[in-house]
């Protein structure tokens, strides 16, 4: 009897391997992709970084798997976005939500502000140009375009910044001419609005309601700016203060292109301008210093010894702007008089 059945278990493990033999080469054929094997087009293989065995098992269609996935993803939505909303809570100001009829949209700084507190990151940054005339002569647009990825879902983000946009393109309500512009600011500035959109898609922050936006916001006095299409005057914000918002940006600008820097000083609550070296200039725009600039020239020390954070030009309002204004156009008088 043994002799008889060693044969059978010879066959058996035969086949088994031969099976085990077939499976293999079909999945290393598969895996050329994109090939007419057998008379069956196979699809390009998918380059995909499997995060964690539930993420594997998704993928795999299990539905059992995919619906605990969503059914925790329930259980969670409510903390999540509890969390959401006090980090904007805490990283925006009035002025970032900009209001269009019954919905806010959100700066796209204040949105980069927002996406420090998430791990967000950017990849595939692509970056155009496109000349153009108009009534005002030749100019120039930058359009960006960038991947932002948060845990594992990717969105793209597009900025536009042309060299009419008032803050770098006008100085003394004259649009300047395209060689004191720097080319390099106004690249930045698209890839600055492109990275916020990102921010703002993968935080489900675009087109937010207002009656949203006042939840998030209850007990504290922000509310979402107006803004009149035609005029885009903000509401809150006085004409004059828009003005004047302009002007300190003008004058941030004009200390940023020196090259230079500004910095807090708490000892004499005071604020100096300091040189830096080109080095450290190329490793920022003009248009990022002069928001350093704006921070740091609008800091102070109030009454009770504490020191009161300074804010950008476009968040600054009433005596705070002016007084801002004149600590910075002293500054200015101070470096013209020692030569620098």
């Amino acid at each position: 009897m043994m002799n008889g059945e060693t044969p059978k278990m010879n066959l058996k493990n035969q086949n088994k391997l031969e099976r085990k033999t077939k499976m293999k080469n079909e999945i290393s054929q598969r895996s050329v992709g994109g090939e007419n094997i057998g008379g069956e087009n196979l699809p390009e293989p998918i380059d995909v970084k499997v995060k964690g065995e539930v993420a594997a098992l998704t993928m795999g269609g299990d539905p059992e798997i995919m619906l605990a996935v969503l059914e925790k993803k329930a259980q969670l939505a409510p903390r999540y976005k509890a969390a959401r909303d006090i980090i904007i809570l805490s990283q925006t100001y009035k002025e970032d939500w900009v209001r269009f009829g019954d919905t806010a949209c959100l700066k796209s700084a204040a949105a980069e502000r927002i996406g420090t507190m998430f791990e967000i990151s950017f990849s595939d940054l692509r970056i155009e140009k496109e000349n153009f005339t108009d009534s005002n002569g030749k100019g120039y647009r930058y359009r960006a375009q960038i991947t932002g990825e948060l845990y594992g879902r990717k969105t793209i983000g597009v900025g536009l910044y042309d060299s009419r946009e008032p803050f770098l393109g006008k100085k003394d309500k004259e649009f300047r001419p395209l060689e004191d512009i720097n080319e390099n600011d106004i690249q930045m500035a698209a890839v600055h609005i492109a990275r916020g959109d990102a921010v703002k898609s993968l935080l489900g922050l675009r087109g937010l309601p207002i009656s949203e936006l006042e939840k998030i916001l209850k007990g504290v006095s922000q509310t979402a700016t107006n803004v009149e299409h035609k005029t885009g005057l903000q509401g809150g914000t006085s004409k004059s203060d828009v003005e004047k918002q302009k002007q300190l940006w003008e004058l941030c600008m004009q200390i940023a292109e020196m090259p230079a820097s500004a910095r807090f000083d708490e000892q004499i609550n005071d604020c100096q301008i300091i040189d830096i070296t080109a080095e450290e200039a190329e490793m920022s725009t003009a248009v990022e210093r002069a928001d350093i600039i704006a921070i740091q020239m609008s800091s102070f020390v109030n009454k009770e010894g504490k020191v009161i954070k300074g804010k950008k030009h476009n968040e600054l309002t009433g005596n705070w702007l002016n007084s801002t204004i004149g600590r910075v156009k002293k500054a200015i008088e101070g470096v013209s008089k020692n030569g620098n």
